[in-house]
């Protein structure tokens, strides 16, 4: 996707071509962020879409040599904000719907140690993708997982997910932080 900074009048501009094609020129041995929401589906077709089928035709598709990463944010996060409560990164659900929970309770599976924006990857990249995250104050800046499969020519696909969950789109908002007229994490 293209992006035009900050300050020229547009926050964020994606070009929908070019993510249209991403959809149908992933290949095995991609990276691929997913975004699902099967509520969405569910309220526009009135059935609940198998999930667990749909994880796995992501999984066959990125094949051994790719990475599926999705959002694992913990449904505790107030309590861990507010110190209530601890993030386990085996333990903690994620709140990010059921497909994401699904790829988090899969062995393989690796979560970034950030203890409110934790992200979960599965493939060749994982461990590469997740470690580090928790070094970092910015959660979508250089060391998280998300400006990491961005940087390694990372693929996009929402399902039943529009714009308004394009959640990378804080990569940019990590990467201009310095020309924002007011902070970001304050």
């Amino acid at each position: 996707f293209r992006v035009v900074p900050p300050g020229t009048g547009i926050c964020h501009q994606v070009n929908l071509e070019y993510l249209a094609k991403v959809v149908w020129s992933s290949k095995s041995g991609d990276d691929l962020y997913v975004m699902c929401s099967l509520n969405n589906i569910k309220k526009k077709t009135g059935r609940t879409p198998p999930v667990n089928i749909i994880l796995e035709v992501i999984l066959e598709l990125v094949g051994s040599e790719g990475t599926l990463l999705v959002l694992a944010f913990p449904g505790d996060k107030i309590n861990i904000i507010n110190k209530k409560t601890n993030f386990h990164w085996k333990k903690s659900m994620s709140s990010n719907g059921i497909f994401t929970e699904l790829l988090r309770r899969k062995k393989e599976s690796e979560r970034s140690l950030n203890p409110i924006y934790s992200g979960v990857a599965y493939g060749k990249n994982a461990k590469e993708y997740c470690q580090d995250h928790h070094k970092s104050i910015y959660p979508f800046g250089e060391l998280s997982p998300y400006r990491k499969i961005i940087e390694n020519n990372g693929k996009y696909l929402g399902i039943g997910a529009g714009f308004e969950a394009f959640t990378m789109v804080h990569v940019l908002d990590d990467f201009y932080k310095e020309n924002f007229i007011h902070s970001l994490y304050k």
